[in-house]
């Protein structure tokens, strides 16, 4: 398999005949069913009434002997028409399915029809009515798991009120959401949904983005901030209050919910793993009951008891137990529902494959930053090193601020904020370059000057006085990160950062090792911070002082014994050990779709609640298979009861019930994995 092919499509170029998309549609069962009731119900009132008329059984007049068959021949002819086109389509498709077999149950009964007459007509046609009820019920459990997409896209609006003219000549007009373009300006009043991506420019209110992240709170919004499609801004507030106005960046398939619909869709077309296993086990299944059938009818054809009308009953019995596709069903299903209980807490998933391996994860790796810890870094200190050429520590974060203005990095955004605070002069910044696992270099009137952690350092063997040493070793021990500041090769001083833990943290960590899952911590921090960290957390198994390019080697080694590792970092920062990984999992809003699986929310604990549900769902998919199977075999040997001490004409109806209620059941559970 080629490393950077998605897994999904891996699945699906090795069985092109899976169908992986779970099409049925409950209003063309639901429409015959009701037809078919109808049309039995006539039938056999209309037989009742000329058996009562005459007072002898079957013994009816010309005129029933006709219009009963009749009815039960439109019946067959109507409703039971949708089986015998979906077999053929799946006879064409090289398998042997639901429908195939139902349609076969049909022939067979027809068959009886013929030698026995009247009784055999309202089998078939009762048989049909109750197989079009199952497939209606459980076509309305699969679309009600597969209608998430329209009621997400039931959150963007049709149309915007957009802001036309400039000062006092600015006009209102709606207009459709379509004919938006970026840099329009749209209001939005209290109450109502957001209909674009875009920056708040007037006003403030409180909105919820949980269709977004999955995380429902309202979160305050005013000029400057950011907002998404789909939103909805808090209502009922006084007269003129919560009005925003927003300036559009996206519309439709450009905004982040369109983007996650593109990839809902993506999602419900791959092909999840044991799928394909699953649809082999069902063609033999199905194969296994053609052979079970006609060794019934050869059996029971070898008792003088029995007719041919009733050896044909009997094999379209066996049929109809097993004819209800719950085996091909249990796991889109079941992982249909699970995905988008995943999506609503947080966690979009790409792949399915991914997600369906997360539950046999034995590791699940953290990077340290923006998942485990906030990212929101407090400045504890700034200092002179031993023998600096400095005068003071504004001079040193003066000429930090300059270089880390060019960084993307929670430790650059907190030294330029702290200069900003102090309203320090930044100076010119010539050749910015990152050094990967080390820190940052730039020139600064015309010297080298670099920022970075210990490695830098370790790196360039530059030495430190044992004082610096000791306070540096002191604040690593406190889990904060000191970054040092070098112009060449001397060392001008150093910054003391703390690094919040998150809330929830503890708990997820909790959570994973309960699941029985290993937790490890990556990081480029120093071995004090991270130590500190991890017996916070409650984490043994510790990497740090990684570079990037040394991280996927810790993967590697983690997955020497044969682990499947979960790795949960930054889509950009940790690309290459997500890569590595056996389940990726990016963090961050940016929809990337390069990873299985994205944690939208931040909230460490949506990644141990994902956990869970993968786990749940892999045993839940198991004990539904067995399910299956065995209320099945339990149907058969009931039917075997029923024949052989009381034939009766009903018993292909009998079959059809007994295997309508289990696999219903198993349709319910695996429905029941999106609540």
């Amino acid at each position: 398999m080629n490393q950077n092919q998605p897994a999904h499509q891996h699945l699906q170029a090795l069985a092109p005949g899976v169908t992986p998309a779970l099409t049925l549609q409950p209003r063309v069962y639901r429409n015959n069913f009701f037809v078919a009731l109808g049309l039995t119900l006539a039938g056999v009132v209309l037989s009742a009434f000329f058996q009562a008329l005459i007072g002898v059984d079957y013994g009816v007049p010309a005129l029933a002997e006709i219009a009963s068959p009749a009815l039960f021949g439109l019946c067959i002819l109507i409703s039971g028409r949708v089986f015998f086109i979906r077999a053929v389509r799946e006879i064409r498709d090289g398998l042997i399915a639901s429908h195939g077999l139902v349609s076969l149950a049909i022939l067979l009964l027809l068959a009886t029809a013929v030698e026995s007459g009247l009784a055999a007509w309202w089998q078939a046609s009762a048989a049909i009515t109750l197989a079009l009820l199952f497939n209606w019920l459980t076509a309305r459990q699969i679309y009600q798991v597969t209608q998430v997409r329209g009621q997400l896209r039931k959150l963007l609006p049709q149309q915007a009120v957009r802001l036309v003219g400039e000062g006092d000549d600015q006009l209102e007009e709606v207009v459709f959401v379509a004919n938006l373009q970026h840099g329009d300006l749209i209001v939005v009043k209290p109450g109502q949904r957001i209909a674009v991506d875009g920056v708040v420019v007037e006003g403030s209110n409180d909105v919820d983005e949980s269709a977004i992240d999955g995380v429902a709170k309202f979160v305050y919004k005013e000029a400057g901030d950011s907002v998404v499609a789909g939103a909805l801004t808090k209502g009922e507030l006084p007269l003129g209050q919560g009005v925003l106005k927003i300036r559009v960046t996206g519309v439709g398939s450009q905004t982040k919910l369109g983007m996650h619909l593109e990839i809902l869709d993506r999602v419900e077309s791959q092909i999840s793993p044991g799928q394909i296993g699953a649809s082999h086990i069902a063609k033999f299944v199905a194969l296994g009951l053609l052979i079970l059938a006609g060794i019934a009818a050869v059996l029971w054809g070898l008792a003088p008891a029995f007719s041919l009308s009733q050896i044909l009953a009997l094999a379209a019995a066996v049929l109809l137990i097993f004819a209800p596709e719950s085996l091909a069903q249990i796991i889109p299903l079941s992982i249909a529902a699970a995905v988008q209980k995943a999506n609503r807490e947080g966690v979009l998933v790409h792949d399915r494959a991914a997600f369906a391996l997360l539950a046999k994860a034995d590791v699940v790796a953290f990077e340290k930053t923006g998942t485990l810890t906030t990212a929101e870094r407090t400045f504890e200190g700034a200092y002179l090193a031993v023998g600096s050429s400095l005068t003071s520590v504004d001079q040193l974060l003066a000429l930090a601020a300059g270089l880390e203005s060019h960084a993307k990095h929670s430790v650059a955004s907190r030294i330029v904020l702290e200069a900003s605070m102090r309203k320090l002069d930044l100076p010119e910044v010539l050749d910015f370059r990152a050094i990967p696992g080390q820190g940052v270099t730039g020139i600064i009137e015309g010297d080298n000057l670099s920022i970075g952690s210990a490695a830098l350092l370790t790196a360039r063997n530059i030495d430190i006085h044992v004082s610096d040493l000791v306070r540096a070793d002191a604040a690593n021990q406190k889990g904060n990160t000191v970054v040092f500041v070098l112009r060449n090769s001397e060392i001008l001083g150093y910054f003391e950062l703390g690094d919040a833990l998150r809330a929830s943290a503890k708990s997820a960590v909790y959570q994973l090792h309960a699941n029985r899952n290993r937790v490890a911590l990556l990081t480029g921090d120093a071995k004090g911070v991270a130590d500190w960290i991890a017996s916070q957390l409650g984490i043994v198994e510790v990497h740090s002082e990684l570079s990037p390019l040394q991280r996927p080697a810790t993967i590697q080694k983690l997955k020497a014994d044969g682990s499947i590792v979960a790795v949960v970092g930054d889509a950009q920062n940790d690309a290459a050990a997500l890569a590595e990984a056996q389940v990726p999992i990016a963090v961050g809003d940016e929809t990337v779709s390069n990873f299985g699986l994205q944690l939208l929310s931040l909230d460490p604990l949506a990644i141990a609640h994902t956990v869970r549900l993968a786990q749940k769902t892999s045993r839940r998919i198991f004990w539904s298979f067995a399910w299956a199977v065995a209320t099945g075999l339990i149907s058969l040997a009931l039917l075997g009861a029923f024949s052989a001490f009381a034939f009766s004409a009903a018993l292909a109806v009998i079959a059809a019930a007994l295997g309508l209620v289990p696999s219903l059941l198993v349709a319910a559970r695996a429905k029941g994995l999106g609540r």
